[in-house]
Formats: structure tokens, C-alpha cells, sequence
């Protein structure tokens, strides 16, 4: 699975199947596939109801860009009047399309759009250009001949502001834009212009998913200020203190870590103003909503728990025994878990226990979640399996509470020669893994199997043709290495017995 991009009304998966990459779209009814047979080179952006491609080709020596939207289950192509010359960096915002134009001799200038179904074109901007980038109802231009920076707003074409001597941030974070430069910090947002200076110089600037984090030099460590989307001001958060920053949390939490002598993490709750200092020792593998937490004491080594993150120290509700994974997905309660009596499965974090989903991929590859997301109201899981193709289920209603009669809507259909659909560079496919009884084995060509234990010594040796299943029920847990020799060289791969 390559990504998962989803607006009001479809969902779109892109994955890898024999060698090249597939689109599924489908709004829960139908399904349609899109192959890269002839758009090789593709990106998808959604806006709030429709499904564009933008597609990247080489003639000559010389790269071009045309714009595709998705319509009745077919791409259909724009066409742009662009007075002769090449459209370039396409930004889409509803059915407005800006971009760059590029004259003969390979140069960027002047900013366009067009609204689809008309011909006229429509300047923002003349002059030699760097770059143009969009966020959320905003357009960042890199201009050549003038002020460095133009922000637009993409709904309405209004200029909002220019700059000089300052950059945009890499990314931005829903519609807020952010720009710094050596001791300045600008915020565009909801149509307002927030500027800050500072009396140091600013280290970097870098969006999360509640808001834009500014890091800023300091005599004894470094100085923290966040912009909050919620309350839409430049807040400080730490002041000369050794901490840097680890990753966003659930809802208003961001979780840092103190380098300094008594090495800790800390987390600031945005929405109470409140700092908790975490033990030392307690390394925080990630934040959840409902105010818990995955933590596990690096000193004791101990399995990884769960904590309620309440009062003035955190509370161990329960161990999560045999757990196995902690992939980001959108929804981040729901996690992969294996357990010895039900093997690999999907379990969502609850307070005071785990919900164990039943085994909702159908095929002999077991749970291997790509991505847990939000689409039409609802919570859907998805997963692409080499026997039954891309699967999606919807797993509830917001309330995440789960039922019985949980759907199962197969977006692909069944593959039988599960085997001829590898992809070229996968030459050795194991699950599941980890493994609690019998271990399948994939291979595009036949071969000798060997398994190391973890001292190295050979537990099992066979040869094997395209398809193989083992018993490893007699396997102690641990960690061990398979090793398949064959017609396409040597492969290793590191298996888990539980």
C-alpha cells in the first residue's frame, strides 16, 4: 500500500501489484481501477469533492505536466489555454487550476488560473518565478522580481501579503501557513497575518497537527513557541531549557524530550496549559486520545503498558503482553497485536482493556493493517493482501463502539495465483509474521529454505517449490532468520515466533 487519500465523497488506494502501481477508487458502491500502464508518473490530490491526477512525462529531454480528473470512473483530461507556452506546478483548489507558465528557453514566470470548463486565462502575477506551492485556501509563490514571497488566497485570487527575506516552512498544517526568516516568524491564518520577532535567532520552524512549532536559540538551551491553530496566537511553551521536540501526540498534546542531566519527556496538554514531566526511565512510545498512553521502563525492561495520563504522575492500567507493533495510522488506538492463542490481529486501545477485532483479512497473510482513517463519517481499515487483492472494512461509526454486523466490503476481487501477483523485487514472501504456528512461504521461484535460530545454529532445512507451509509449533519464541537460495540469488528475512 502506497498511500490512502480520501475527500466527501471517494476514497482513492494506491498499491503496488507486479511491479507497478494501481489505483482503486471506489465511494463504497462502486469500484474502479486506474492502471499506470500510460501515467507512469502520477500524483493524485483530492479537494473537497473531486479526484484530480496530475501526470509527469518526458519528451525530448524536456519535462511536461497535463491535469487529469476522475470522472464516471474514467480520467479525463483538462486542457488548459496557455497562449503557447507549458503549464507547470498545477495547484488545484475546487475547480480553479493555478500554475506557472514556461517559456521556450525553460524559464518560470507569471501565475495563471483557469476555472475548468472555461478558456480564459486569468494572471495573478507576471514576472520570473521560483516556485508555487499551495495550502489549504492559500497559495505560496516564490517570486523572482520582487518581494521573495506572495500569499494568495486560492478561493477568491486576493493577494494577502508580501515578503522579503523569509521562506515558507517545508510543510503547513490545515490552513495555516507558516514563513520565517532569520529572527521573524509570520502566520498566515483564517485571512489574518501573525508576526513575531524575536531577539535570537529562530533554529527552525515546523508545522504539527496543532499548529506551527518555533524553535529559537538561546544562552542556555533553546526557547519554544507554538502557534495554535485553536486559539490562532503565537504562545510560548518552554523559555532557555534543553528540551527538543519527539512527535504530536493525541488531540492537544505534543511530547518532547529534556537532554539535560535528569533526561526525561515531557508532554504539554496545548488545550489545559499544563506541562507533565515524565519519570525518568519511562519511555513513551506514543499518545492516544482519551488522555492514555504506550510507555515502558527502560530500566526494568519490562513489556510496554498502558497509562491514564491523570493528576501529577502517570497511572499503569495494564500490561499489553505480546504486543507487537505500533504503526501510525490516522486512528491512533487501533494498533496491530499478536497473541499466542489468537495469532495477529487488530485490537483497538480502550481505557481499562484492549477490544480484540475478529479476524477480518480474508487470506492466508493474516492482520497486516496498512491503515486505519476516517471516511464518510465512519472508521475503515485497510490492507492489501497478495491472495485476495486490496480489502477495506468499515469497522464502526464515530463512536468507534464495535458491532457484530461490521462490514467487509472487498474492493478488489480474489487473486487466485496469489504467487504470480508478487512484485518483481520481492522474491521471498513470509506470514504470517510473527508467527504462533504454521509460517506460509511465497516465492517466485523454487528453492532451498534454511532457518537460523538466534545463536546461529540451523533449525530446519528443505527445499521448497513456489508455495510452502510450515509447522514451526515446536519452535521456541524468539527471533530467527530465514534464508531462501535459489534462481534469484539469496534472500534473507528476520521472522518472529511467538
Amino acid at each position: 500500500m502506497e498511500r490512502v487519500v480520501t475527500n466527501n465523497r471517494l476514497a482513492l488506494f494506491e498499491l503496488s501489484v507486479s511491479g507497478k502501481i494501481v489505483g482503486i477508487v471506489t465511494d463504497l458502491e462502486k469500484v474502479w481501477e486506474i492502471d499506470n500502464s500510460q501515467y507512469a508518473q502520477r500524483e493524485f490530490r483530492a479537494t473537497s469533492n473531486d479526484l484530480f491526477m496530475i501526470h509527469s512525462s518526458v519528451k525530448n529531454g524536456i519535462g511536461y505536466s497535463t491535469v487529469y480528473k476522475f470522472e464516471n470512473g474514467d480520467l479525463k483530461l483538462i486542457e488548459l489555454n496557455k497562449g503557447g507556452a507549458d503549464a507547470m506546478e498545477h495547484q488545484i483548489y475546487d475547480n480553479r487550476i493555478y500554475y506557472m507558465l514556461r517559456s521556450s528557453a525553460g524559464y518560470l514566470h507569471d501565475i495563471c488560473y483557469t476555472d475548468i470548463g472555461s478558456d480564459k486565462v486569468n494572471r495573478l502575477f507576471s514576472g520570473p518565478m521560483s516556485y508555487l506551492l499551495r495550502r489549504g485556501d492559500y497559495l505560496i509563490a516564490g517570486t523572482m522580481s520582487g518581494p521573495d514571497v506572495k500569499i494568495y488566497k486560492a478561493s477568491t485570487a486576493e493577494l494577502l501579503g508580501e515578503f522579503t527575506d523569509i521562506y515558507p516552512v517545508d510543510a503547513t498544517t490545515s490552513n495555516a501557513v507558516g514563513l520565517w526568516g532569520k529572527r521573524e516568524a509570520v502566520i498566515v491564518h483564517n485571512d489574518r497575518i501573525i508576526s513575531q520577532k524575536f531577539t535570537e535567532d529562530i533554529e527552525f520552524s515546523s508545522p504539527v497537527p496543532q499548529g506551527i512549532l518555533i524553535k529559537v536559540k538561546s544562552n542556555t538551551g533553546s526557547s519554544w513557541y507554538i502557534y495554535e491553530l485553536k486559539r490562532g496566537k503565537i504562545t510560548e511553551l518552554a523559555k532557555d531549557q534543553t528540551i527538543d521536540f519527539s512527535n504530536a501526540g493525541a488531540g492537544d498534546q505534543l511530547l518532547f524530550y529534556d537532554s539535560g542531566n535528569n533526561r526525561h519527556q515531557v508532554l504539554f496538554d496545548l488545550a489545559k496549559q499544563k506541562r507533565f514531566d515524565f519519570p525518568t526511565g519511562l519511555q513513551i512510545v506514543k499518545t492516544m486520545p482519551g488522555e492514555l498512553a504506550i510507555a515502558y521502563d527502560v530500566f526494568d525492561n519490562t513489556a510496554p503498558a498502558v497509562y491514564a495520563l491523570e493528576g501529577s504522575a502517570p497511572v499503569k492500567m495494564y500490561d499489553l503482553i505480546d504486543w507487537y507493533d505500533s504503526p501510525s495510522f490516522g486512528q491512533v488506538n487501533y494498533t496491530p497485536f499478536s497473541t499466542k492463542a489468537r495469532g495477529f490481529e487488530l485490537v483497538r486501545i480502550d481505557r481499562d482493556s484492549l477490544y480484540h477485532f475478529p479476524e477480518i483479512i480474508k487470506g492466508p497473510e493474516g492482520a497486516t493493517i496498512h491503515e486505519v482513517f476516517h471516511f464518510k463519517g465512519s472508521v475503515y481499515a485497510t490492507a492489501f493482501t497478495y491472495s485476495k487483492g486490496l480489502q477495506v472494512w468499515k469497522m464502526d461509526e464515530m463512536n468507534l463502539i464495535p458491532d457484530d454486523d461490521d462490514e467487509l466490503p472487498v474492493t478488489r476481487p480474489e487473486i487466485p495465483d496469489h504467487v504470480s501477483n508478487l512484485p518483481d523485487n520481492m522474491h521471498l514472501n513470509v506470514y504470517p509474521n510473527p508467527a504462533v504456528g504454521e509460517l506460509n512461504i511465497d516465492l517466485k521461484e523454487g528453492g532451498l529454505i534454511r532457518i537460523l535460530d538466534p545463536r546461529g545454529f540451523e533449525k530446519l532445512k528443505v527445499t521448497v517449490g513456489k508455495s510452502k507451509r510450515l509447522d514451526m509449533r515446536n519452535f521456541p519464541p524468539g527471533q530467527y532468520m530465514i534464508i531462501y537460495s535459489g534462481a534469484n540469488g539469496q534472500v534473507v528475512k528476520k521472522i518472529v515466533k511467538l
